[in-house]
């Protein structure tokens, strides 16, 4: 429950819009730059950007509109640079989270929250983060979760404070 507070406010879909609801996400510049092979950088420097940074987050449906104009250039690869739904794994982990491709992934990720619980599971699973997640080893975990720049955000802490408050502990 603590992963599911922290990673998407305890919902996989945004919920200020019309039926039917489009999965959360947040779209990624920095691995679009990595995993597109176009110069996105030289015409949108907000979608194609060579280091991490929270400049170009808009949150909320306009993260679908960023994956929209990355989309023109790089579908693919688009897709793979957005963190999806209820446990926000990266569509470039799709395999990961058991799926033959980004697009079974994004597929299922619109299918509802069982289906991204189920590829938030497999990437815990298949990435052995799952001792970690039973034992509250909040820093083992958000760095297998999050990568090494967990701390930076203070991911750790968020997760053990959701975890101490939540009502599954």
């Amino acid at each position: 429950d603590a992963v599911r507070q922290v990673e998407a406010a305890g919902s996989g879909f945004l919920l200020n819009e019309p039926a039917p609801a489009r999965p959360k996400i947040l779209f990624e510049g920095h691995w679009f730059y990595r995993l597109s092979p176009v110069a996105v950088s030289k015409v949108r420097p907000d979608l194609s950007y060579p280091k991490w940074t929270k400049q170009y987050y808009k949150g909320g449906s306009a993260e679908w509109t960023r994956l929209q104009d990355a989309f023109a250039f790089d579908g693919h690869n688009a897709l793979k640079s957005a963190s999806w739904g209820l446990g926000q794994v990266m569509g470039f982990n799709f395999e990961v989270a058991g799926c033959r491709s980004v697009e079974e992934f994004v597929t299922q990720a619109f299918h509802g929250e069982l289906a991204q619980l189920n590829h938030m599971m497999q990437f815990i699973i298949n990435n052995k983060l799952d001792d970690e997640l039973r034992r509250g080893d909040w820093r083992g975990f958000a760095k297998g979760y999050n990568g090494a720049g967990y701390e930076a955000n203070s991911y750790h802490t968020k997760l053990a404070r959701a975890a101490a408050n939540s009502k599954f502990a």
